[in-house]
């Protein structure tokens, strides 16, 4: 892939003028793509003040605030809000990535619901191929690669960005934590629908930053497995609309949201991604007993209790609008999440795993595990919904 040249951002001067205005790094709206390719400033003297270092977080569970915030806090010379204004270079390389995904209506609006939480984007240096990115639920952070690391371009960057920073509006929604849920079932549907919600927003991102000429931004070469087969389904919708309404289409938010349907449903049809994903719930899921059960012990208490999934509708109306669009139809439908209940039931792996296999290892050996409907039953002790 290699190293990305900028070429497709907006130019230095722009940054200049936010600089010395003190206004936000990126923009609500889509900006269009720019060849422009300046000197990059040098960071102002005058003392910016970080979100990052004044963030306050709150408990969640098990988990205290004042342990999220101080980790939250070390990390903030390595992190960037969508509204902050940069003052380092590796706050100017997260800016970067913002703009980047700002050029597409979809990656503004995550830019914007991602605002929304005080969630915030940091550079991670030792992420690799196999852990590329992450979004950190409790301490509200999207850790991505640095445009250049391992075979990282700019442009796989931002699709990692769009799906983890989707993953920080998802995180917003208590009802729809996976661990969370009262059943290995409803642990697995959830994180099976968010996986493939945050998907279908990577794939538009994608989509539109090549429609605005940002050369490379689509390829569904980049990605095998499951994001291979996602990609190849958004395009064989877009290109469908395109024959049937004509060249306009490829930009139209109807054939977007038609498209974003098609990736949805794609997600699905990987074993080896649901197989991976079932075998996460599962482990987060007991994870999450444990360490209730040991604040228990200790005399604490924890907040909120085992749920079960919301009804079809509850789901669509949280997470089943496309990103700064609630105010347009929903791209998915029940049947959509009628899917992801039928696919869980069939992937219930044994609430207890044989003993010392790691989460890697049961990744990888989890066809060979026994499943059972009767994990379906299993009820864990009251467990923590997150206030986010």
């Amino acid at each position: 892939m290699g190293t990305f040249d900028r070429q497709f951002l907006q130019s230095s001067t722009l940054r200049s003028l936010l600089m010395a205005q003190g206004l936000a790094g990126v923009l609500a709206e889509p900006v269009k793509a720019d060849t422009g390719s300046q000197k990059k400033p040098q960071p102002q003297t005058t003392q910016i003040i970080d979100p990052d270092k004044t963030v306050t977080l709150p408990d969640i569970g098990w988990a205290k605030g004042e342990r999220l915030t101080a980790e939250r806090r070390a990390m903030a010379e390595k992190c960037l809000q969508p509204n902050e204004t940069p003052d380092s270079e590796t706050e100017f390389s997260l800016q970067d990535i913002y703009q980047a995904m700002a050029v597409s209506s979809v990656g503004a609006g995550i830019n914007k619901e991602f605002d929304a939480y005080q969630r915030t984007m940091c550079h991670d240096e030792t992420r690799r191929v196999g852990m590329a990115a992450g979004y950190n639920v409790s301490s509200r952070i999207s850790l991505l690669p640095p445009a250049g690391t391992g075979d990282y371009d700019m442009n796989a960057v931002v699709e990692l960005a769009a799906q983890e920073n989707r993953h920080g509006y998802q995180a917003g929604h208590p009802e729809l934590q996976p661990n969370t849920m009262a059943t290995a079932r409803d642990a697995i549907a959830v994180t099976y629908m968010l996986e493939a919600d945050a998907a279908a927003h990577q794939m538009a991102v994608s989509w539109q930053r090549q429609q605005a000429g940002v050369a490379s931004a689509w390829n569904p070469d980049r990605n095998d497995g499951m994001f291979r087969t996602v990609a190849l389904a958004f395009e064989a919708s877009m290109e469908k609309s395109v024959a049937a309404n004509g060249p306009e289409a490829a930009n139209s938010k109807v054939a977007i949201r038609r498209a974003m349907g098609a990736a949805f449903k794609a997600w699905f049809q990987d074993d080896n991604t649901r197989d991976m994903y079932a075998a996460y719930a599962v482990e987060n899921l007991r994870g999450t007993q444990k360490a209730n059960e040991k604040e228990l012990n200790k005399g604490g208490s924890i907040a909120g209790t085992a749920q079960t999934i919301p009804r079809p509708e509850r789901v669509i109306e949280l997470i089943g609008h496309v990103a700064g669009d609630k105010d347009s139809a929903p791209y998915i439908t029940v049947s959509d999440v009628k899917l992801a209940i039928d696919h869980a039931s069939c992937k219930l792996p044994l609430i207890e795993p044989p003993k010392g296999l790691s989460l890697t290892q049961r990744r990888s050996d989890l066809r060979d595990v026994t499943f059972s409907k009767e994990s379906d039953d299993w009820q864990p002790p009251m467990r923590v919904a997150p206030t986010l």
